[in-house]
């Protein structure tokens, strides 16, 4: 009743090339191999699909992190209000980094708030330990470490070389930023 035809592809894989289906009183009876194939190939397709909405998912990741290094506030509330991201993803290119260390290191204290608010956590740290109190002490962000102090940040924790923000703004010369994380 149910023909087909199969020929080898240069993987070695069979594959179907053509079944012929016969009509009886209307109905079509389909060679139970095919549907076989039928639900195999839509798996496969839900994986394809599932992997493609995971790499856009990573790639507004990278881009959350590019607009928070670049302190554009705008792109950083367009992607976070699209929700395929992890505002807590790390950057395992730049020593763990997250978009909340960028914008902390930037000077964004608009950003460094936003970013918190859709659930960038402030304590995660980088391979070294810093916090965004570092970066923000590092690079003299007075603005961003009261923030951080405001969101209830951790603004006296150590690295692992045991030097703390107010150590850091200390070595750059942030007489401002000790002054402050001295309170």
């Amino acid at each position: 009743m149910f023909s087909s035809r199969h020929s080898e592809d240069l993987s070695g894989n069979t594959r179907m090339l053509l079944y012929d289906c016969r009509l009886r009183r209307n109905d079509t009876f389909l060679d139970p191999g095919l549907l076989d194939l039928t639900s195999q190939a839509r798996n496969l397709l839900d994986t394809v699909e599932d992997q493609k909405k995971e790499i856009h998912k990573m790639a507004d990741v990278t881009e959350l992190h590019q607009a928070a290094a670049l302190g554009d506030y705008d792109l950083v509330s367009e992607i976070l209000k699209k929700g395929l991201h992890d505002p807590n993803h790390k950057d395992i290119d730049w020593n763990d980094r997250t978009a909340l260390h960028w914008a902390a290191a930037k000077g964004q204290s608009d950003t460094v708030k936003l970013l918190v608010e859709y659930g960038a956590r402030p304590c995660l740290r980088t391979d070294i330990g810093w916090t965004p109190a570092h970066f923000a002490a590092e690079s003299g962000k007075l603005s961003v470490l009261r923030s951080l102090h405001y969101l209830h940040a951790p603004i006296d924790a150590t690295d692992i070389h045991g030097d703390s923000p107010r150590r850091i703004a200390e070595i750059y010369g942030h007489k401002e930023c000790v002054k402050f994380l001295e309170t």
